[in-house]
């Protein structure tokens, strides 16, 4: 069934949508944002993701397109919760789409600690368990920019924000200013121990 309506129903609204569940106090930011995420990160697979028409959208062969290019940026479990979130988040976007005035998100707790409750601490690893997930906020990448998820040791993620254009010649750039940041690193010996 299509969704007759004059909102917007675009990738970049769907993103924009859970921006705007947090400010008005819908659903709790750190929810809003963890849905947020799993959306800009999937839709990044498809071309011209921002005007890609939601209520049109086959979600699992976008999930496909994602896992293709992008799998080995992420470990099983995060791909899963990923899955997870964007169904999620489409789900509840086409609901909110169809009747805006009575939209209530449903409550889910993303990021359960060890005790059973949800980890309120942007940034906080005290009390968390092996298997939690801490979900940073950041705001949407700028027009033209992307947000990559870089795996370190320990369960640690980096996120960086390049621009989608990204030169060869400016990556060797990141790379060479990246060692000189490392805390192993020696200017003496250059990037190797």
């Amino acid at each position: 069934m299509a969704i007759e309506s004059a909102q917007n129903t675009s990738g970049r609204a769907l993103v924009d949508h859970w921006n705007y569940a947090a400010e008005k106090g819908l659903m709790k930011r750190t929810s809003a944002n963890a849905l947020r995420a799993a959306c800009t990160q999937i839709l990044s697979a498809l071309d011209g993701w921002e005007t890609v028409d939601i209520t049109r959208l086959d979600v699992d062969d976008a999930f496909h397109r994602f896992q293709n290019k992008r799998a080995r940026d992420f470990k099983p479990e995060s791909l899963e919760a990923y899955r997870r979130r964007f169904a999620q988040a489409v789900k509840l976007f086409k609901e909110y789409v169809r009747d805006p005035k009575s939209w209530k998100p449903t409550n889910r707790k993303i990021t359960p600690s060890a005790k059973g409750k949800e980890q309120s601490r942007v940034g906080s690893t005290e009390g968390k368990s092996s298997t939690s997930a801490v979900i940073n906020v950041l705001p949407l990448p700028q027009v033209g920019h992307m947000d990559y998820p870089f795996q370190l040791s320990e369960g640690r993620v980096a996120m960086l924000r390049l621009p989608v254009d990204l030169k060869l010649s400016e990556v060797q750039r990141l790379v060479s200013y990246m060692t000189t940041v490392a805390i192993d690193f020696n200017p003496e010996k250059g990037p190797r121990p």
